[in-house]
Parts: structure tokens; C-alpha cells; sequence
């Protein structure tokens, strides 16, 4: 069921914010499709009017977002926020197929601008605490601040100021402008007298000479210790044997694999986490699990037809022995192919 926001027909005065943006897929293509706008709770906008708490749908093609929406910085009760929900059906852009996928909920706080804002300035991942509302500090007008400034409550409202002064002992003044700090840290520790290319300094505050002769060209394999920790063997050669000091298994990868815990036997060892199956014409396949090597009957599979590009197909219905692990994917009719086992 769609329900439209009472903002389709605000009055000709009604203060609104635009919110704009460009929707894209992650390759930089322009997408089309729309987005649920809706205000978690009626709320009356500064200007008296009334918006009701329905959703509205606003559409976007070729990337481009654009809508009205009433302040919520402004709204009575205080807290209002927009949830938003976006998708995008399938299609082909750009000679590629793309789709159908969608996102959000995502949650808008709107600030009172005659400017248009881009997306990424209103939105939050997560929702506000209700019924409390959060800075966005994005959104935060500059009200004459400069550098180093700071909101400063003089008594009757926050305004822009330099941090108030401070004292710590004999140590006063600004955190930018602390001489006082400055001198006192630099009476404790006298400066280091210069050194040489060959010293270390000591912990009695001293340059010494290195102790190891090679240090300053080739330590042979003698003179060095052995490797500790998760690791394993001589330094110059050394094989990494733990993880944070869990085992890892001396068994050779191979392609594809991945490493992945065993409780059982107490390390870590490669396995394989995904098996594409492909066949032709046929409406039933079977996929014997000595051949998928995935360990476990608790599987994923998605299939895809022959055509480029592939369209997902699902099949009528698909089993798995808890003991064997073979898997069987039966089609309602012959067709080719590919499932991916995961």
C-alpha cells in the first residue's frame, strides 16, 4: 500500500529544505529507481503547517535525487527525523546489467537552509535517541566562530568564544597559549647533547657506542636469536606456525581456498568455501560432497542460466545429505547452466 506525505500539496509559504544527490552503483553508474521518504512521527514545521507521518515515494533517473522536505530542527515535538528506504529494480546501464538490489532504512536530520544540501550532509546510519536529539555537526552554521573556537554558554545562549582560562597548580592560561606549560615541561628534561651515526642512548641519559659490531653492516645468522611468538624457526628463515597462538595446519593450499578455523582439530587450515557446478541441459544435478569439499550439509546455492548476461534461476527444489553431503538440485524442466554451492 503507498500512502503519499502531506508534503505533495504544501501551501506556497511552507519553509522547505532540498535535499539533492546522485544515485550510482559502485562502477560510477547513474541508476534509476526511487525512495521511500517518510517522518517518524506527525509534526507541526515552523511555519504551522502540519506533516503527517506517511511515507512518500520520490523517484530518481539517471542519478538524479532531488525533494522538498520541512526542517526537523525547527519541528515541534523536538527529535523528528526522516526515515528513508531506497531501491532500485533491475536494469542495464552502460551495456551492463544491474540490479535489483535496495538499502537503508537511513535517517535524515534536516536543518532549515535556503541552499540545497547533498545527502551525505542530512544522513545518519543509525536513528537518533529518541526522544533526545544529537548535533550534526556538519550542519552547524559557522554564527561568526573562527579558528580554535569554541560553543561557549555566556548565561543566556551558546555563542562562539575562546575556551575559558584555566588554572592547574602554578600553570594557567589557554591550551593554545600555555608559555607557562611550555617552560615548566622544558626545566624537567635538559636537551639530549648531540651524537653519532654509531650511539644509542642509554637509559642513564648518555650516548654509548653499539654493542654489536655487525649491527652497522650484516649479523650473520649466529648472532641473532630465535624466533618467538607465532613464529617458528631461525630469524633469517623463519615460518609463521600460530596465529595470536592458535596452530596453523602445514597442509599445502590450493587454488581458490581459504583459511578457516577447526575446533575439532584445534587450527587453523584451508578449505574450500564455494564449488560451481555447471551443466547442460539437464534437470536434475547432483554434486557428490567429495567433489565440492565444503564440509557441511548447511549450504547456499544460487544458480544461473547460460545466457550473457546470466540471469539468476531458482530451482524447484534442492536437498543435502547431513552424512555424505552430497547435494541433488532438481529444475522443473531441462535447462543449462550453472549453480554456485557456498
Amino acid at each position: 500500500m503507498r500512502i503519499y506525505l502531506l508534503l505533495l500539496c504544501l501551501p506556497a509559504f511552507a519553509q522547505t529544505t532540498t535535499i539533492t544527490g546522485t544515485i550510482t552503483n559502485p562502477a560510477g553508474d547513474p541508476l534509476a529507481g526511487a525512495c521511500s521518504v517518510q517522518a517518524v512521527g506527525p509534526f507541526t514545521a515552523a511555519s504551522g503547517w502540519r506533516v503527517i507521518g506517511a511515507p512518500t515515494v520520490v523517484r530518481f533517473v539517471a542519478g538524479a535525487f532531488t525533494t522538498a522536505l520541512a526542517p526537523t530542527d525547527s519541528a515541534a515535538p523536538a527529535g523528528q527525523y526522516y526515515k528513508v528506504t531506497c531501491s532500485v529494480p533491475q536494469q542495464t546501464v552502460n551495456g551492463r546489467s544491474v540490479g535489483p538490489f535496495s538499502w537503508g532504512p537511513r535517517y535524515w536530520l534536516v536543518p532549515t537552509n535556503a541552499n540545497s544540501l547533498d545527502i551525505g550532509t542530512v544522513e545518519m546510519t543509525s536513528p537518533p535517541p529518541s526522544p533526545s536529539w544529537v548535533i550534526n555537526w556538519s550542519q552547524l552554521a559557522q554564527n561568526g566562530a573562527q579558528v580554535g573556537q569554541a560553543p561557549v554558554w555566556n548565561g543566556y545562549s551558546w555563542q562562539p568564544a575562546n575556551p575559558p582560562s584555566a588554572a592547574w597548580g602554578s600553570v594557567a592560561g589557554r591550551l593554545a597559549d600555555q608559555a607557562d606549560l611550555q617552560n615548566a615541561l622544558a626545566a624537567k628534561e635538559p636537551a639530549a647533547p648531540p651524537g653519532t651515526a654509531s650511539q644509542f642512548w642509554r637509559g642513564d641519559k648518555t650516548w654509548s657506542t653499539v654493542g654489536f659490531a655487525d649491527l652497522g653492516g650484516a649479523a650473520s645468522a649466529a648472532q641473532l636469536p630465535g624466533a618467538g611468538g607465532d613464529l617458528s624457526g631461525p630469524l633469517t628463515n623463519a615460518t609463521v606456525a600460530r596465529l595470536q597462538g592458535n596452530a596453523v595446519s602445514n597442509t599445502v593450499p590450493t587454488d581458490g581456498q581459504m583459511m578457516r578455523w577447526s575446533a575439532s582439530a584445534g587450527q587453523w587450515q584451508p578449505v574450500r568455501v564455494r564449488y560451481t557446478a555447471t551443466f547442460a541441459n539437464a534437470a536434475t544435478i547432483t554434486v557428490l560432497g567429495g567433489v565440492h569439499q565444503l564440509g557441511t550439509a548447511d549450504l547456499t546455492i544460487t544458480c544461473y542460466d547460460a545466457s550473457t548476461p546470466p540471469n539468476v534461476v531458482e530451482p524447484s527444489s534442492w536437498i543435502s545429505d547431513p552424512v555424505t553431503f552430497d547435494v541433488t538440485i532438481y529444475f522443473a524442466v531441462a535447462c543449462s547452466g550453472r549453480c554456485v554451492l557456498r
